[in-house]
């Protein structure tokens, strides 16, 4: 008897849903439209995710900034080298390699406060630059050239300088 009773009330109430909605085409045509919508939803987000791993691949053509960073260095050409690094930095503007290297070239031009700058910013960005640094910052402590930087010398520090090391000797990494 319950039976009879469950399949009376569900016959009673698609009766009762015709009654008020009636043989509803609306509905019908909102089920395809929400259908409609999900496809079209997934195939965005499917061609999404090829667009960005597109985007991801290296490309054949993009020129090594490290190596033509390294070479104008080498030479001595540091505004050129900087010049370089600019342009890069708009691409990856938070690059620890590339203000390492912006640090490494104010160094050399003895633009102690701007070396000091850049080799901090490296640190800050990525921690282990703080090994990469530590000869410069230790040689800008130990002459006193930019007031503030300490904590970079130790006895090796010492030894390597000796006593009284030249300002502006190039340090070799």
């Amino acid at each position: 008897m319950p039976l009879i009773a469950a399949k009376a009330d569900a016959e009673y109430f698609d009766a009762y849903l015709d009654q008020l909605f009636g043989e509803s085409e609306t509905l019908a045509s909102i089920e395809v439209a929400v259908w409609l919508i999900f496809v079209l939803l997934l195939f965005w987000a499917i061609s999404a995710i090829f667009r960005d791993r597109k985007a991801h691949e290296p490309d054949a053509e993009e020129p090594n900034w490290i190596a033509l960073v390294e070479d104008e260095y080498e030479r001595g050409n540091y505004d050129k080298a900087l010049e370089t690094l600019a342009t890069f930095k708009l691409i990856y503007t938070k690059s620890a390699t590339l203000t390492y290297w912006e640090g490494r070239c104010y160094f050399q031009m003895e633009d102690w406060a701007k070396a000091v700058e850049k080799f901090e910013g490296a640190c800050r960005r990525e921690p282990p630059f703080r090994k990469l640094v530590r000869e410069y910052m230790a040689f800008i402590e130990l002459n006193a050239l930019v007031p503030g930087v300490e904590g970079y010398l130790d006895g090796r520090t010492h030894q390597r300088f000796g006593r009284e090391p030249r300002v502006g000797a190039p340090l070799v990494t």
